[in-house]
């Protein structure tokens, strides 16, 4: 894995939202659940505080999605293939191993929000007219 550079390997939020696959409807990219719109805005923001470079996400996320249509059986959705890349990378980086990756996930499912949490701006909702079918293209 290779380290973002000292002056920042800045993201564009512009190429996270336009990536192919991502769910989207005619107003934009959809979040189905509020733990879809934290695991991504998690990437971004570990990836902005340099935790990894934006080309090793790319890589990790795409053999991920990879992985997942070359299997028969149950499909994961597009942001559990998110999370799984997330733990495959932290741990490759040595951020943190399997274990804890899993006690973090754990807890940021179960305590939701977090009971110190401050809500700076609108809870994301889910959008009850769109099913997880419609988006798959």
């Amino acid at each position: 894995m290779t380290r973002p550079q000292a002056d920042g390997d800045v993201v564009s939020l512009e190429l996270c939202l336009n990536a192919p696959n991502i769910p989207k409807n005619e107003d934009g990219v959809v979040f189905n659940a509020p733990w879809e719109g934290r695991a991504f805005a998690l990437v971004v923001n570990l990836h902005k505080a340099g935790v990894f470079a934006w080309e090793d996400w790319v890589e990790t996320f795409s053999s991920e999605i990879a992985q997942v249509e070359a299997k028969d059986g149950p499909q994961q959705s597009y942001y559990e293939c998110w999370v799984s890349a997330l733990q495959k990378i932290l741990v490759a980086s040595d951020v943190m191993s399997d274990a804890e990756f899993a006690a973090f996930e754990a807890e940021t499912l179960t305590d939701w929000p977090h009971p110190t949490h401050v809500p700076m701006r609108e809870p994301i909702t889910r959008d009850t007219g769109i099913t997880p079918a419609s988006n798959s293209t």
